[in-house]
């Protein structure tokens, strides 16, 4: 039986203003802006998921992240769990500010929710709903998981070879780590990039992510890839459109 799983923000959750012709492409130094953008969600050869990721930005630079998982193909026989996440917030002079995330995966055993708030006058970040109420100490940069490849995309520059984020994740702060490894081509939603390749971990633990950065957009992910246990999956962009 095929169930679909969540994999991480690392490969749900990307913030993607991929452009799909070369005057488009040259405005790859710009901030970022609203989009639509649809990944074809693969386990091993078997695709298994759709993600739709919408990011809608107003002018005073506040965000609504939203990215929605659903199963496809044989998988979709199978299991109807579906996968929300939404993070919101503020984005004032490239940095990423999350103000709340909700996390919510449907299916018939052992459905999940989850909720964040961040008080930034505090410098604190609670978890609404749980008993005794979790609440966590936060510093400036602090990620939800959805917000946090929209903060990894800001802080890129072409020195870049080693960074971290910290970011709140079940109700706990973790550090993930990640570091250059080389540059390499990949050719998706019908382009070419000459992208950055990475790799994550989190602080401890070996590497369990590595995803390909176009410096041409913005360091935009055209590529995951993730491995557990004993599977790999592999996000890729199949549509694009601005909002």
């Amino acid at each position: 039986m095929y169930r679909m799983r969540h994999i991480g923000v690392s490969l749900i959750l990307i913030g993607i203003s991929l452009l799909t012709s070369a005057s488009a492409m040259s405005q790859g130094n710009q901030p970022l802006q609203s989009f639509t953008a649809v990944y074809q969600l693969n386990r091993g050869n078997m695709i298994i998921g759709k993600v739709t990721n919408t990011l809608q930005l107003d002018p005073n630079g506040n965000y609504n992240y939203k990215s929605f998982t659903k199963p496809v193909g044989i998988a979709a026989v199978f299991s109807k769990d579906e996968i929300t996440e939404i993070s919101r917030g503020k984005i004032e002079n490239r940095r990423v500010i999350p103000a709340s995330y909700f996390f919510q995966h449907k299916r018939k055993k052992r459905p999940k929710l989850r909720k964040l708030e961040f008080d930034w006058t505090k410098s604190q970040v609670t978890a609404p709903g749980t008993k005794p109420l979790w609440r966590s100490a936060i510093t400036p940069g602090t990620q939800d998981k959805a917000s946090k490849i929209l903060s990894l995309m800001l802080s890129m520059d072409i020195t870049t070879t080693d960074m971290q984020i910290q970011v709140v994740d079940k109700n706990k702060l973790k550090t993930y780590l990640l570091s250059k490894i080389k540059q390499e081509q990949i050719e998706t939603a019908g382009n070419m990039f000459d992208a950055e390749k990475f790799s994550e971990a989190k602080q401890g633990q070996p590497v369990s992510t590595r995803f390909w950065l176009a410096p041409e957009l913005n360091y935009l992910p055209v590529k995951i890839e993730r491995k557990e246990k004993k599977d790999t999956f592999t996000m890729t962009l199949s549509r694009f459109s601005r909002n």
